[in-house]
């Protein structure tokens, strides 16, 4: 699937990145997405037609664990420093447009 990194697409990135890139710095940043891009194309182009799908690298079975629920404790730092919050609820940009 090739991807063309436009000024659109750059500005939605920037924007769900929360950075603000100008001159010099915006453009080194947009020339390594594309090289990132072009790799990603050239891994499209590999063959693995003839290979077994693999869920993960490790040859032992992943055994279950019991989930144990643990309160964070810089919770209250995290929620202090965060730009934009209401109560104990954390706000952040969209990730999709409705369109």
């Amino acid at each position: 699937m090739k991807i063309e990194l436009n000024d659109s697409l750059f500005k939605d990135l920037e924007a769900l990145s929360m950075l603000n890139l100008e001159g010099k710095e915006r453009e080194i940043i947009k020339e390594d997405i594309k090289n990132i891009l072009k790799y990603m194309d050239l891994l499209d182009e590999i063959n693995v037609d003839e290979e077994e799908e693999m869920f993960t690298p490790l040859s032992r079975d992943m055994l279950p664990r019991e989930d144990e629920i643990k309160k964070s404790k810089n919770i209250d730092s995290i929620i202090k420093e965060f730009p934009e919050k209401k109560d104990d609820y954390l706000k952040i940009p969209a990730i999709y447009k409705n369109e």
